[in-house]
């Protein structure tokens, strides 16, 4: 069931307060400061507000449909600014963490349901790309744990967490979808730079893309093998 219209109303009366702590959670991880800078964080504010209107447009025209087109043009968008498909499905997942504890917005299951849909419509239709993403936190998991296990492992925020590291998995599973190694290696000289700022060693990185790699070696099928090729090349790319 649609939430009532003036629920819209509310929500843009709220916009602010629900996206500002959205913004709050995202800008813990050192990334999006680093990436982007003091630009970087006014868009995104501007963006999460964005979410809140759409998603208000959305409950006054009683169409989920309207968050599913809304999310796959903007991944589109900002893809395209060097950010991944888990970065836009992490702000609907933290909008409706902000809206499930807002008591000035009713409606709380309906509106949840509403960016669910705007989540589910972010899966690829690729199946090497798709298994990326529904297996992203499991993989995420298990690459975290090799590094750990091993004596010389220094936690690096923005680089190896585990959100880091479902970043990345996100980003190769838009770049097959893409079928360009590009922006993933956009990404991955982000991280070496990102470590030579705070001092880390080139190790730092290198571990986490053997871990992947291995992780991406026990895959079934044509997903291991095309995960790890479009990898290698992109490795390859970043050190042009």
């Amino acid at each position: 069931m649609a939430p009532p219209s003036n629920v819209a109303s509310r929500l843009r009366e709220r916009a602010q307060v629900l996206s500002a702590r959205v913004i709050d959670e995202m800008y813990a991880n050192p990334f999006w400061d680093d990436r982007f800078a003091a630009r970087g964080r006014k868009h995104a504010e501007q963006d999460a507000q964005y979410h809140v209107t759409y998603l208000a447009t959305a409950v006054e025209m009683g169409s989920a449909t309207v968050m599913e087109h809304y999310a796959v043009w903007l991944r589109g968008v900002l893809t395209s600014r060097g950010m991944c498909t888990r970065h836009l499905d992490e702000n609907f997942e933290r909008l409706a963490d902000s809206i499930a504890f807002d008591s000035e917005v009713s409606h709380h299951r309906e509106l949840i349901e509403y960016l669910a849909r705007a989540r589910n419509a972010l899966y690829y239709d690729d199946p090497v790309a798709r298994e990326l993403q529904t297996r992203g936190h499991e993989l995420a998991d298990r690459v975290y744990s090799t590094l750990a296990n091993q004596e010389s492992f220094e936690l690096v925020p923005g680089i190896n967490s585990v959100d880091d590291i479902r970043y990345l998995i996100s980003f190769v599973a838009d770049a097959i979808v893409e079928r360009s190694a590009e922006h993933l290696a956009s990404h991955l000289r982000w991280m070496d730079a990102f470590r030579q700022r705070v001092d880390c060693s080139e190790d730092v990185v290198d571990q986490v893309l053997i871990a992947l790699d291995e992780t991406f070696g026990m895959l079934s099928g044509n997903a291991g093998r095309h995960a790890r090729q479009l990898l290698e090349d992109a490795r390859a790319q970043s050190r042009e």
